[in-house]
């Protein structure tokens, strides 16, 4: 079995020749001009007959999915409308305003999304911080309220101790 190298598009076909292809010639050359006004006069023609020609093809709208496979309703045979230059030139322009008007809204939007999250994040930072300020505040409280009664208790024992420094002195 031969093995042949194929080159193409992997449909097997052999898209290179076997005889040797002759390599164009380096050396320079210059068109010339045609003698014959009856040549340039028929390239003109052709020229402007190929303008002529163009023509335009009314082109048809891709069918959707429901007029692929029609169920119950209607199928339509929708055409693209023609519309004239300005009209086109004005759609265009309206489709750019808007879709530059809805970039910068979403841009807007992603600046005021972002700035209302570093807010929520700044407010439950500071709710925190509130939070460990009372309590604090409440156990501030707490170890004065202690305090206090302890003064109170040592100034009590205090007095004791002087009225019975009194007592003990008129004893004596």
């Amino acid at each position: 079995m031969k093995l042949e190298e194929k080159l193409g598009c992997g449909d097997g076909v052999n898209t290179c020749n076997d005889s040797k292809r002759g390599t164009p010639s380096s050396r320079r050359f210059s068109t010339k001009t045609l003698p014959n006004p009856t040549c340039k006069a028929k390239l003109q023609a052709a020229i402007q007959e190929v303008s002529r020609s163009a023509f335009t093809v009314s082109r048809r709208k891709s069918l959707s999915l429901a007029e692929i496979t029609p169920t119950r309703g209607n199928t339509r045979n929708r055409k693209v409308t023609t519309m004239s230059d300005t009209n086109a030139a004005a759609r265009r322009i309206f489709k750019v305003l808007l879709l530059n008007a809805w970039r910068k809204t979403t841009k807007e939007r992603e600046l005021r999304t972002e700035d209302l999250r570093a807010l929520q994040d700044q407010n439950k930072e500071l709710e925190l911080q509130v939070d460990a300020l009372h309590h604090l505040r409440k156990s501030e409280s707490q170890k004065r309220n202690e305090a206090v009664a302890q003064a109170q208790v040592l100034h009590r024992k205090h007095e004791d101790s002087l009225i019975e420094n009194k007592k003990l002195l008129k004893v004596t």
